[in-house]
């Protein structure tokens, strides 16, 4: 059973690195990204979205807790490397959390550096559990007989 959560956060990880080696230049040197970012960005929140309908219309009652321990751990991460300037915690985390979705900043403006992986976060979180809340819906309303 904890075998299957762990290959969840395993997948979450898999699925965040094409956009993140696709961000990663553009975020580090601090320059604006390009429509092209954004787009990927914008694809990585509907795959979010996507997972989390998959996940909500198949039932799988652990993941709004896993997706959002996942997330939580990330903002818990960042502000605490933040904060007491640990930047051996702080770099890690911004790289699988925020950078990913670097690309939003192509249509929202480049915010306080320190806010924008906060925001990216969640984003991310809330697209997950946007899309587990319609697919959970969807589940239930279904016949009887196809629910199992």
């Amino acid at each position: 059973m904890i075998g299957s959560k762990i290959s969840f956060v395993f997948m979450l990880v898999l699925v965040h690195l094409p956009f993140l080696i696709m961000n990663l230049e553009r975020a580090v040197s601090g320059a604006d990204p390009h429509a092209i970012h954004g787009i990927a960005s914008i694809v990585l929140v509907l795959l979010l979205l996507f997972s989390g309908f998959v996940m909500g219309y198949t039932n799988q009652i652990y993941y709004p807790r896993w997706f959002s321990a996942y997330w939580l751990v990330g903002v818990f991460f960042m502000v605490v490397g933040y904060l007491l300037k640990l930047y051996v915690i702080l770099v890690p985390f911004v790289l699988l959390y925020a950078v990913p979705l670097y690309g939003l900043v192509h249509y929202t403006g480049h915010s306080e550096e320190t806010v924008y992986p906060l925001i990216h976060a969640v984003v991310g979180w809330g697209a997950g559990l946007i899309g587990y809340g319609i697919g959970h819906s969807r589940f239930r309303r279904r016949a009887p007989e196809q629910a199992t």
